[in-house]
């Protein structure tokens, strides 16, 4: 709900949404920064750790606006996931959001460089993209159940077997959830949003 209220805020602006995020959301870390001494919730709401949220909205806003961000080369591709991974191995002990962020950003623009033909296996790979945020909030429920039911009573293989086999379930589910709630709840939204957006000032409700 934290981000929620920021994104929302920041669509609420006069410029554009996304830099309003990553202007609140590095405020807000640099609060944390500055402000070390605080209760559980002030450190968990200000951990730097939501920077690596504004290199995503900084990625995509690269990504949206120049062209040779946009062009495939696995020979680019390949560099930037080599050496964000080398990166994320040698990386010393220096804050998170540098340490894992930046190389997580690399790799990220890799992927994003990455050339592939319109196959079912990158169809399949988009489609558990857009089933993601459902299986954020699915995946620790489904895989908690083969662990607390088994974990005591039978050997770690079974239970080892039974984990995986509800990361498929989880996986499943997921892409149920996307399409028979969350792509149709979506749809009802930006339907309404839109039309609350073109309607004339002062018209009849």
């Amino acid at each position: 709900m934290f981000f929620y209220a920021i994104f929302a805020i920041s669509l609420a602006a006069k410029f554009s949404a996304a830099l309003c995020s990553c202007i609140i959301l590095t405020l807000i870390a640099l609060l944390g920064a500055t402000l070390p001494a605080g209760g559980v919730l002030w450190t968990f709401f200000t951990n730097s750790i939501i920077l690596e949220f504004t290199f995503g909205i900084l990625l995509c806003l690269a990504y949206q606006r120049f062209s040779w961000m946009q062009g495939r080369n696995n020979v680019h591709s390949a560099l930037l996931v080599a050496l964000g991974s080398c990166l994320l191995w040698l990386s010393p002990e220096i804050p998170r959001f540098l340490g894992h962020g930046v190389p997580a950003l690399l790799i990220v623009a890799g992927f994003l460089k990455l050339n592939l033909p319109n196959t079912s296996a990158v169809a399949i790979g988009v489609l558990l993209g857009d089933a993601s945020y459902a299986l954020y909030l699915a995946h620790p429920y489904i895989i908690q159940i083969p662990i607390k039911l088994l974990g005591t009573k039978f050997p770690i293989e079974l239970t080892a077997a039974a984990a995986f086999a509800s990361v498929a379930i989880a996986l499943a589910i997921s892409i149920l959830i996307f399409r028979m709630i969350e792509k149709p709840a979506q749809a009802i939204v930006l339907k309404t949003a839109s039309r609350l957006l073109h309607k004339p000032i002062g018209s009849a409700a």
